[in-house]
């Protein structure tokens, strides 16, 4: 086979990693399943399935109300109402997190989006 035609698998970042095994994520999907009248245990699988796909970068999460209501028939407005609660409160998280990452960021003192720029404050005082 040639080497070319090969795929690297791609990083995935610990931050997405953690969420992604979380009990917490497990928690989350079960009561938006519920609060959306889903109580069927293989429908719940999928759309954790589905909610997985998303945070591992498999599937937009643009794309999940389409893909819960072409999968599982659910209809318009529950698909949306469980993408809504996931981006909420699951795909948030990941976003938070690398929010703060580069806001984190140092700047160099005296700079302001790499141009340097004279402090006024640090005038001599006679």
């Amino acid at each position: 086979m040639n080497n070319n035609l090969q795929k690297k698998p791609k990083k995935i970042p610990a931050d997405i990693l953690k969420v992604f095994f979380s009990e917490e994520t497990i928690s989350h999907i079960s009561e938006i399943c519920l609060k959306n009248g889903i109580k069927d245990g293989e429908q719940i699988k999928e759309i954790a399935k589905q909610i997985g796909l998303v945070l591992l970068g498999k599937l937009s999460s643009n794309n999940l109300p389409e893909t819960l209501q072409e999968k599982l028939r659910l209809e318009k407005n529950i698909a949306e109402n469980i993408y809504f609660e996931a981006n909420r409160v699951i795909f948030s998280q990941i976003k938070k997190k690398s929010e703060k990452k580069s806001a984190s960021v140092p700047l160099k003192s005296g700079t302001i989006a790499g141009k340097s720029k004279k402090d006024a404050y640090l005038e001599t005082i006679e």
